[in-house]
């Protein structure tokens, strides 16, 4: 029997993988947040609002950000362990 997307996503941590669906930039920034330890802030809520799908396995912070900024137009600057994310 096939899995679900969801059903993906819920498991995908057992596999070391961080997966998401059509997920709001909000709801993967938490996730990043603990999967990274990082705290990742937003100057525009337009941003917080766009939506990804997407799987990050082996990747480290800034490898995941470059490949959000492909898919989507914002910046992103990192300080310590915060980033900020802005148009």
């Amino acid at each position: 029997m096939a899995k679900s997307n969801n059903s993906i996503a819920e498991t995908s941590w057992v596999e070391n993988k961080l997966a998401f669906e059509d997920e709001s930039f909000k709801e993967l920034a938490l996730k990043m947040e603990r999967w990274y330890g990082v705290s990742i802030q937003f100057t525009d809520e337009n941003i917080a609002a766009l939506r990804f799908t997407g799987v990050f396995e082996d990747e480290t912070i800034n490898d995941a950000m470059r490949a959000l900024t492909i898919t989507a137009s914002f910046t992103y600057k990192v300080q310590g362990k915060t980033i900020t994310i802005s148009r």
